[in-house]
């Protein structure tokens, strides 16, 4: 059986010679002997609910990190349904000043070289067996006589509601 044809307002068809992987509605890719592998997406904005009813139990919530932030307050308490993390270091300075690096701990305080050290402009994704812990951030030395650093980051952790 063929996928489904195209539906006017599921936004631009995607797939074929203009991407270097046929996207998940490429009618090469999805197309079973029993019938439809992927739908086209429901127009922007609109929660498909799909023919077998299946919601996605997953909620997540975002968490800002500015340098205020305290150190010995958990930014995501335990939490045994988390099914990822996204830790992410936005922090930005202009030469001769320098960003912070961020320090990750999970369970306990984070301290300056020790935990997960993201410089600033990197992320990190945890998306498999992850710490049901609390998560902890402490932000690095920073130089910013030039007054151009920026701090901020972000924590996005995804939770099953099930």
């Amino acid at each position: 059986m063929i996928s489904q044809p195209h539906p006017a307002g599921a936004g631009p068809k995607l797939g074929g010679i203009n991407m270097l992987m046929p996207s998940a509605y490429d009618d090469i890719w999805t197309s079973l002997d029993d019938g439809v592998f992927n739908e086209y997406p429901g127009a922007l904005g609109v929660e498909s609910t799909s023919a077998t009813g299946y919601q996605n139990p997953n909620r997540s919530s975002t968490i800002p990190i500015g340098p205020q932030t305290k150190a010995n307050l958990a930014l995501v308490a335990i939490n045994p349904k988390r099914v990822s993390i996204i830790m992410q270091n936005n922090s930005t300075a202009v030469s001769p000043d320098a960003a912070p690096t961020m320090y990750f701990n999970f369970g306990a305080q984070a301290q300056v070289g020790i935990g997960i050290g993201l410089a600033p402009g990197v992320g990190l994704v945890l998306d498999n067996n992850v710490q049901a812990d609390s998560l902890y951030v402490t932000l690095g030395p920073s130089i910013n006589t030039g007054g151009s650093v920026v701090t901020q980051g972000a924590v996005l952790e995804t939770s099953s509601t099930d």
